[in-house]
Parts: C-alpha cells; sequence; structure tokens
C-alpha cells in the first residue's frame, strides 16, 4: 500500500479545480484517416468533458499507442 502512495499523489496533478487548461492536439492530419478521425474525436470528446480523468486518459493512450508519447505526457498531467 504504501508504495502506491507516491503513485496516487502524482496522479492529482493539475490546475487544483478539476480542470486542465492545456489540451495538446496531435495527429488529427494523418494519412491514416481513420486513426486521424479517432482521435479527432477523442479531442473533441476532451473539450466537452473537460474534467473527466477517463477521458484524458483514453486520449493520452491514444497519443502513446500512436507515437506522440510528448503530448502522451502532456495530457495526462
Amino acid at each position: 500500500m504504501l508504495l502506491c502512495l507516491p503513485l496516487i499523489s502524482a496522479c492529482g496533478g493539475g490546475g487544483g479545480d478539476g480542470t486542465n487548461a492545456e489540451l495538446i492536439t496531435v495527429g488529427v492530419n494523418l494519412p491514416d484517416s481513420e486513426l486521424s478521425e479517432f482521435i479527432q474525436d477523442l479531442v473533441r470528446q476532451n473539450e466537452v468533458m473537460r474534467e473527466s480523468g477517463i477521458m484524458r486518459g483514453r486520449l493520452g493512450m491514444a497519443y502513446d499507442a500512436n507515437g506522440f508519447p510528448d503530448a502522451a505526457i502532456t495530457t495526462y498531467r
């Protein structure tokens, strides 16, 4: 249990009010139109549900899995 404490603390960052003003948008103009549309849809969902950690995590995972590690890290924060 004590080993998980630093991880839990690290996940609590952000603006303090439950929002994160910084929404990274990359990968929306890729040659792979299906992937581009998928990322665009996730970005739109994050714009609507700015306080949703689940939606932010999904966008971060999409960035991470598709070769945008810097955008993923910023999105997770």
